[in-house]
């Protein structure tokens, strides 16, 4: 991905979570594009920033809202 001058880091990591969403939505449609959001933002968080939503694990490397 291109570096983004003049944004911040929250701002970097929503484009790079939108871009992958994107990528996946062709992939599985089936999922709702709200629960595909959150699932990939919270996969790919730094451990430092705070949990907004806490995702389940159903199965191993499969994980809900």
């Amino acid at each position: 991905m291109k570096k983004l001058k003049g944004k911040n880091s929250e701002e970097k990591f929503l484009t790079k979570v939108l871009k992958i969403q994107k990528k996946l939505a062709r992939k599985f449609p089936d999922i709702p594009e709200h629960d595909l959001h959150l699932i990939i933002r919270n996969l790919i968080k730094p451990k430092s920033w705070p949990r907004r939503f806490l995702l389940r694990k159903l199965r191993r490397g499969v994980y809900v809202p």
